[in-house]
């Protein structure tokens, strides 16, 4: 009787210890699926993270070739080089003055840009009963006189305004006669929150939370050059 009530005990003992380890068997194939299925999460994400900002890049590449390939052929435009030339010797001319204007007004229209102003060599406004503006940002100024010298276009990197109190941007594109001379510049101005911000953050995919954001480092910081989801 006794022998047989001790086999009944570790037969009992053998199934328990049988179903534990059936269990932990179990639990770490469990675990083990779980961790490679994390695994592929993370690498789709990444694989889409990495897709998404080679489009943003991309995108940004392209909208600064279509805002050069405007500031060259405005600013190469024989009817508006041959009128600015003029303007430089026939400088009350207020009739041509205002057929400049009406040129470069259409052009900020059909192109969308904030304002385009015509300067001379030194930054000066040149179409005096259209000025706008009477003074620019030290980083434009600087990019005037590299437009001016190497005679190609020049851009600024994103800026802040003390004026305005906004992010601006300018593309600086000389005007250059027969002579190949620079006679003048264009300053293409552009409000980023307008155009570039609404493209930079445009998310290709469904998300609440996961936004593209601009940065710069200046000195030991990190500048945000567009406004965060976050914070709007």
């Amino acid at each position: 009787m006794t022998h047989k009530l001790k086999r009944i005990v570790n037969s009992k003992w053998l199934t328990i210890s049988f179903s534990i380890i059936v269990l932990i068997v179990i639990f770490v194939c469990g675990l083990i699926y779980f961790l490679s299925r994390v695994n592929q999460v993370r690498e789709m994400q990444n694989t889409e993270f990495t897709a998404i900002s080679k489009l943003k890049i991309d995108q940004l590449i392209q909208w600064q070739k279509e805002r050069n390939c405007d500031a060259l052929a405005i600013s190469r435009s024989p009817f508006l080089t041959s009128a600015v030339e003029r303007l430089l010797v026939e400088k009350k001319n207020i009739r041509l003055e205002e057929v400049i204007s009406k040129h470069i007004t259409v052009v900020e229209k059909e192109l969308g840009y904030e304002q385009i102003y015509l300067l001379t060599i030194k930054g000066e406004p040149l179409l005096s009963e259209v000025v706008k503006r009477d003074h620019f940002d030290s980083t434009t100024y600087k990019k005037i006189a590299e437009a001016i010298a190497s005679q190609t276009i020049t851009w600024t990197n994103l800026y802040y305004s003390n004026d305005d109190n906004k992010v601006n941007y300018d593309i600086i594109a000389p005007i250059i006669n027969e002579k190949n001379r620079a006679i003048a510049v264009l300053v293409f101005h552009i409000e980023p929150e307008d155009y570039l911000y609404p493209l930079v953050q445009s998310f290709p995919t469904p998300s609440k939370t996961a936004e593209t954001i601009l940065v710069r480092k200046e000195n030991d910081s990190v500048v945000f050059l567009n406004e965060l989801l976050i914070s709007a």
